[in-house]
């Protein structure tokens, strides 16, 4: 049973009432690891008696197995049995007189009911965030080793995006070094050459197997390149500050000449944004390719339904592991991540600032102040409208009135206006959503075009 949010305690409650109803000893096993790139199985083997879990396996653990034990005692449901048939035909005699059995009793009614999702289906708990720093890096661990790549490369923009997937990276070693008998251990099961790192210093490997890259065009702010740089120097990865403004203006200038057109903001926007985005991932591929390395590509889910990324731009890589979370998640993660975590490396302060900063593409040039949910919508609305429009398959009328009781802070004409937004943007973007990097599943849904949310290239759906 693969990992998502909140499953575990399902499974527990499942397998806790099985145990109970069907009056047996009730013994569950799982895998733990990577899949085959997308699904991450998380271990938790249970054993349960009586309506109760007695044991409860590791999960998330680094070794080739883990053993769960308990001692349960074969004759308790053996007895449980007799004594609920005796009880049975004790109740079948009351109404022999009637010469009929009522068969509802013979039905496993003990059993929990599978109930529809619902709003509170959704809400994420404080557990989900540590669940989601161990997923993720036991997929990372498991997706280096077993693709024999040599490293990872991070396109560090200074955001929330890019700085989880790189702090995700380095917690993986720190956490690997901690759970293996010795750095030799470690760097034979993942099949790296280590023979110059600091045993017992976890920076060093991070150092060795993580490269962060920033990319600079005209719009890009110091607070921007400041953030990225005392990240990646808290971490302990390679860094690298490049400016590639020259390469932005090489093909404006091609462009203008052979077409003879001056492109100017007022007209060509969207052009002139996404060509910085795109000049960016030849070099961060060269630096890839460079160390034998897989280049993660760092779109989350919020985008990832909108569009909101350039093709051949900030979406290139490999693997995009948190392609399967909300902006809402990750951006209440990076905080939890600067003052609780005390996986892998600690807390990292440097995350503090990125949480708190707005988060906004700096493609257009600075005076115009771009922010991401100008552009788009707040990210919790956005969140909430493709929970129900995608997910739960409502009509864009019940849509909004679930809006309007989740966010009455907005008139109903604003709210409109989003999810008409949305809208058009879900339909229009479907393309992207077929060549996005595979990402891991982690959420309660995933917008896998291949194997969660298959949806036609063109639609009319909606009115488009």
């Amino acid at each position: 049973s693969h990992f998502s949010f909140g499953k575990q305690k399902t499974r527990e409650q499942l397998v806790a009432d099985s145990s109970r109803a069907l009056k047996v000893h009730y013994i569950y096993a799982n895998l733990c690891g990577l899949e085959a790139g997308r699904i991450i199985y998380d271990g938790g083997c249970l054993v349960a008696s009586s309506g109760k879990v007695v044991a409860r396996g590791e999960r998330f653990f680094s070794e080739h197995h883990h053993l769960t034990v308990a001692d349960i005692d074969p004759m308790q449901s053996v007895l449980s049995r007799v004594t609920s048939a005796a009880s049975k035909i004790m109740a079948a005699d009351d109404v022999a007189a009637t010469r009929c059995v009522d068969v509802k009793s013979f039905s496993n009614r003990d059993l929990p009911e599978y109930r529809s999702i619902t709003r509170e289906s959704f809400a994420y708990t404080a557990s989900d965030d540590v669940d989601f720093l161990r997923a993720t890096t036991l997929g990372l661990r498991d997706y280096l080793r077993r693709s024999k790549a040599k490293a990872f490369v991070v396109s560090l923009s200074g955001g929330c995006d890019s700085a989880v997937v790189a702090t995700l990276v380095a917690h993986m070693f720190a956490e690997g070094l901690k759970h293996f008998a010795g750095f030799e251990s470690f760097a034979r099961f993942m099949g790296l050459q280590a023979p110059t790192l600091e045993p017992h210093d976890p920076k060093s490997w991070v150092e060795k197997y993580l490269c962060c890259v920033y990319q600079a065009t005209e719009n890009s702010s110091e607070e921007t390149m400041s953030r990225a740089k005392s990240l990646a120097q808290e971490l302990g990865a390679k860094w690298y500050s490049l400016n590639v403004q020259s390469l932005v203006n090489g093909y404006r200038g091609i462009f203008e000449v052979a077409t003879g057109e001056s492109l100017n903001w007022k007209e060509h926007d969207l052009m002139l944004q996404n060509i910085q985005s795109r000049v960016r991932a030849p070099m961060a591929w060269m630096f890839a390719n460079s160390l034998g390395g897989v280049l993660l590509a760092t779109s989350n889910r919020s985008e990832v339904a909108v569009g909101y990324a350039t093709m051949d731009g900030d979406t290139a890589g490999g693997f995009s592991p948190i392609a399967g979370v909300s902006k809402v998640f990750l951006r209440n993660w990076l905080q939890w991540g600067a003052e609780q975590s005390s996986f892998g490396l600690g807390p990292i302060a440097a995350l503090a600032d990125i949480a708190a900063a707005t988060p906004t593409a700096e493609l257009r040039p600075t005076a115009q102040e771009q922010k991401d949910e100008v552009d788009l919508m707040p990210y919790e609305i956005l969140n909430v409208i493709e929970r129900y429009l995608i997910v739960e398959k409502c009509e864009p009328q019940d849509c909004l009135k679930a809006l309007k009781e989740e966010f009455p802070q907005y008139n109903e004409t604003q709210l409109q206006i989003f999810l008409n937004r949305f809208k058009r943007l879900w339909v229009s973007n479907q393309w992207k959503r077929e060549r996005y990097a595979p990402a891991f599943h982690l959420d309660h849904w995933s917008l896998d075009s291949k194997t969660w949310c298959r949806y036609p290239i063109l639609s009319g759906l909606w009115g488009q």
